[in-house]
């Protein structure tokens, strides 16, 4: 059955690190305002439609706990995992590092060369498999790593795949009929995954996925976490169009420019009109993104692997409905739509990133599902914006 999911990584990342510098994790983890997931979340999830939830957790959880307070985390964790299994949905169990830290984070098995990240993601693993191995195999899928920030070419390539077989390893000897869940190099991206050589791993529980946010310039337009010229561009169409007034796009982007105010606004206008001509100019449509998943879709047929064994993990279009800002909710909708119909098509599993936020299916408005979205997401034949 193709699994149709949504992502939910703000309950147990970014957790209370010492520092991004050293290792360690403040106790309690978790900051006391943050809500946690409680039974009625995962229902409210199952009613929408979905049949998965990819649940993000810190790895460093599993690396600067222990004792007693780490079987408090991971009694916590398994707590969510079961009340999602127990109303329908299965969990993909994410091991979502903070990119942000230098130890802990993605970047960390390129940037190490002693040794100590891989052996830090491994404890992980080994620790996540000790945790599900109990769980009925159906029900839940073990993902090695979020986006590992690696190259997909020479040593780095050769690097990520020898963790992957290492950590295989570990689960395999942990929990030998958990499903697993691995992605290629390059932030999980399609270029990623077809550089992977799957033929090093024979098993019949090991999914493949990669994320999917082409054409950037349209899914991250506004985003203040990325540090490109996308962060200054608002109302960005979908699909491009070429006779779109450029002056009031212009203008939007002096507004986002003023708003965050970057040491260098020359430069920063310039950066962001040269990647809104581009956009503008690109011929961006269903069509350039049905071309771009085909990718994955050939990689797979290549080597064998079931179309139902590739997972789209991540997709998804910043909108912040509270302040105005990142895609409309029509264009939002529209390529959600484009995204999710194409990979439906080639047989794919999804999941939408996210379940809340700029990101989200629930409008910060109103604190109510987006009709629109919901529809783009084939759950229903009619729905309004919010």
């Amino acid at each position: 059955m193709p699994l149709h999911g949504i992502n939910a990584t703000a309950w147990y990342t970014w957790p209370r690190f010492d520092s991004f510098e050293r290792p360690g994790v403040y106790w309690p983890p978790f900051p006391p305002n943050r809500h946690m997931p409680e039974q009625k979340d995962f229902e409210e999830i199952h009613n929408l439609g979905f049949n998965a939830i990819r649940i993000g957790v810190e790895p460093a959880l599993f690396i600067g706990l222990e004792g007693a307070r780490l079987d408090l985390v991971e009694r916590q964790i398994l707590a969510s995992v079961e009340a999602a299994r127990n109303v329908g949905l299965v969990v993909i169990f994410d091991l979502h590092p903070n990119s942000k830290h230098k130890i802990y984070g993605q970047s960390a098995l390129s940037a190490m060369d002693d040794g100590s990240a891989e052996l830090n993601f491994l404890l992980a693993v080994k620790r996540a498999s000790q945790l599900l191995v109990t769980l009925p195999s159906d029900k839940v899928i073990l993902e090695i790593m979020n986006e590992p920030r690696i190259k997909c070419s020479g040593d780095e390539e050769t690097r990520w795949e020898n963790f992957l077989d290492k950590a295989i390893t570990e689960i395999h000897s942990e929990a030998p009929q958990l499903p697993m869940m691995i992605s290629g190099a390059c932030a999980s991206s399609v270029d990623g995954l077809m550089s992977l050589d799957p033929a090093r791993w024979k098993s019949a529980n090991l999914y493949f996925t990669f994320h999917f946010y082409d054409p950037f310039p349209f899914t991250h337009q506004s985003a203040p976490f990325t540090p490109w010229p996308e962060k200054y561009l608002t109302n960005l169409p979908w699909p491009p169009r070429g006779g779109a007034d450029i002056s009031q796009l212009e203008s939007a982007a002096e507004d986002r420019i003023a708003a965050l105010a970057p040491t260098d606004p020359v430069k920063s206008r310039e950066n962001a009109h040269a990647v809104l001509q581009k956009y503008l100019s690109s011929g961006a449509s269903a069509a350039t993104l049905a071309q771009r998943l085909q990718l994955a879709a050939d990689w797979a047929d290549r080597n064998r692997i079931p179309r139902d064994h590739i997972f789209m993990g991540e997709f998804g279009v910043y909108h912040d409905s509270e302040k105005g800002i990142g895609a409309t909710c029509e264009d939002r909708a529209a390529w959600v739509n484009d995204v999710r119909a194409e990979a439906e098509r080639l047989g794919f599993s999804w999941s939408y990133f996210h379940l809340d936020g700029p990101f989200g299916i629930f409008s910060a408005k109103t604190g109510k599902p987006d009709g629109a979205l919901l529809r783009a997401l084939g759950f229903q034949s009619s729905g309004a914006c919010q």
